[in-house]
């Protein structure tokens, strides 16, 4: 994801996003004067009281030296830290357990799992961690604050690693059989996605305005988000290396109860920060309110106050009730949302990827160095670290280059990312004839570039579409945005779980009767990407930026106030 500016002193707009599959890093884009900065973000979530005057206070980085550019983290709010620290250990201990289930699953006698099975388990639990963030949503903008919710479901989760750890025990494993690993993962998907809708506006709470401040530290926002996202893709990438590797000198059980112990450890640092953090009352939750509009409108839909209103103007039958701006709001967001339908098969191929890469590696020579051997998980850590190369890359150099010959734009990185993201998929079924031809003798450094070409397209897809959503959509909208992105990701992995149960029974792609039945497998998912790029750029290759549209509409509007002038006058010099 493009790395912000961090210039310091120039007040830059800022997108958060919630957390994305493989890590992320925040939204900048230096073109968009109109994109939300963060203290209207601030405002508008309501974290920031509309009372504070903003402008009042000097902002912290005026008459900065170097060293002080330099040590710009010292200034940020002391509670961050307990945040931070709380965030690259969840991570941590989330991709640690992630990594291994593809193979636990699948190897693990007790379980009589074959690898569909194994997939369609991990799709679940995927998109469980990608719906629950509305249920913590709720709980935080409704009733017990962000604080208690990020702590009460970080000590369930917590609950979730110790049961997964315990229960790969051998001796405790052979009497609860498959029961254990689905009680832990179902309790680990309530908490890590309970708090992803939490944590970065929480933190973003902490450089609010507090009573008594002599500066505002607003302007330090961009440069913390760089900063914590770049902590959640170094906790990714350490555990996709470190958990594996206990798992072979040691055991399954030994490995999930590393990131279960890390994650208490984050889960205590982050409760006992509480003192210091500042916090913010629930202000309300937008998802709920606009249900409620939609069942308004639905029983005024033949009201006789609305008699003249077309049917077709469905949201206009709530206007009495929520007012126009709301009503207008909930359309332009919801015009958005309807484009973005296709991106569920990235995020669709994004997770499986994850899983059936790690099976396909089963079959390649891992060996390095003469006798030792990879681990078919541990070539997992090349997401993370290559998103953290890749982008301040395409940020800083790519993006500019290409910018000089045509005009970058969020849809169009898109437009590249969904054929990367198939690219990558169908390089992996070619691959996979390779491997099942001449197995354990094609090497497993043969992925690389599907790895990379993959992390391209989440770079270009991902980040990009949520970009395009934050600006269009309206300030009011923002959460409604995140919420739709983190539905995406779970409908996704549902697909994945749809398309599995579909193939499975059909020969071309039984293994056992059919070769190279798993390449097969990935040149479907890779056509189905295709047909959601179809689809894309159908709905939106003609589409005009929010941006655009409010030129046009000053533009028409200085025309018609230069018009009345020129009525005017002629109507003047007739009079005379």
């Amino acid at each position: 994801m493009p790395v912000q500016n961090t210039n310091l002193s120039e007040k830059t707009p800022l997108i958060y996003p919630a957390d994305s599959p493989g890590g992320s890093l925040p939204v900048h884009d230096e073109n968009d004067q109109d994109a939300f900065d963060a203290s209207n973000a601030l405002l508008a979530d309501g974290v920031v009281s509309k009372t504070v005057d903003l402008d009042s206070l000097p902002d912290v980085t005026e008459n900065w030296t170097f060293i002080n550019r330099l040590f710009y983290i010292a200034y940020f709010p002391f509670s961050i830290w307990f945040i931070m620290v709380n965030e690259a250990l969840e991570r941590f201990s989330f991709y640690g357990l992630r990594v291994l289930l593809p193979n636990y699953l699948a190897n693990t006698p007790q379980f009589h799992l074959d690898q569909d099975k194994a997939l369609s388990i991990i799709s679940i639990f995927s998109s469980a961690a990608y719906i629950t963030p509305i249920l913590g949503s709720f709980l935080a903008d409704m009733l017990i604050g962000k604080y208690w919710t990020i702590t009460l479901l970080s000590l369930i989760y917590c609950l979730g690693g110790v049961v997964t750890a315990v229960t790969a025990i051998p001796s405790i494993l052979d009497k609860v059989g498959i029961a254990g690993i689905i009680l832990g993962l179902a309790l680990i998907a309530l908490g890590t996605g309970g708090i992803k809708s939490s944590v970065s506006s929480f933190a973003a709470d902490q450089f609010a305005p507090r009573k008594g401040d002599r500066v505002s530290k607003m302007s330090l926002l961009t440069s913390f988000f760089t900063i914590f996202y770049l902590s959640v893709n170094i906790g990714s990438t350490a555990s996709v290396i470190i958990t594996p590797i206990v798992r072979n000198y040691f055991s399954y059980w030994a490995a999930f109860m590393i990131p279960a112990v890390l994650l208490f450890v984050g889960t205590l640092v982050f409760a006992v920060g509480k003192f210091n953090y500042q916090h913010v009352k629930p202000g309300g939750f937008i998802l709920w309110k606009a249900f409620r509009c939609f069942v308004s409108a639905i029983i005024n839909l033949n009201s006789e106050q609305y008699k003249n209103l077309s049917k077709w103007n469905f949201l206009g039958h709530a206007e009495h009730v929520y007012g126009p701006e709301f009503i207008d709001d909930l359309r332009a967001a919801l015009r958005v949302i309807m484009y973005l339908p296709p991106i569920l098969f990235f995020f669709s191929l994004s997770d499986l990827s994850s899983a059936i890469w790690i099976y396909q590696a089963n079959l390649m020579n891992r060996s390095f160095f003469g006798s030792k051997q990879l681990s078919s998980d541990q070539l997992a850590f090349l997401n993370p670290v290559i998103i953290i190369i890749m982008a301040p890359t395409l940020d800083r150099v790519v993006y500019p280059i290409v910018n000089k010959f045509i005009r970058v734009t969020p849809l169009r990185k898109m437009y590249v990312g969904f054929v990367f993201t198939a690219l990558a998929m169908t390089m992996s079924g070619i691959l996979e004839i390779f491997v099942e031809l001449h197995p354990q003798r094609v090497h497993v450094l043969f992925q690389i570039p599907q790895y990379f070409i993959m992390c391209l397209g989440e770079l270009l897809i991902a980040i990009s579409s949520m970009d395009f959503a934050y600006q269009e959509a309206p300030t009011s909208m923002k959460s409604m945005m995140q919420a739709t992105f983190l539905a995406y990701i779970s409908f996704g992995d549902l697909n994945n779980l749809l398309m599995i149960n579909i193939m499975s029974p059909i020969p071309i792609f039984q293994a056992e009767k059919t070769q190279f039945a798993d390449a097969y497998r990935m040149f479907v998912f890779a056509f189905e990407m295709c047909l959601g790029l179809v689809y894309f750029f159908l709905t939106t290759f003609r589409y005009k930026y929010k941006k655009e549209r409010d030129a046009e509409k000053k533009e028409a509007l200085k025309d018609a106030i230069m018009e009345a002038d020129a009525s005017k006058s002629i109507q003047a010099v007739e009079v005379e």
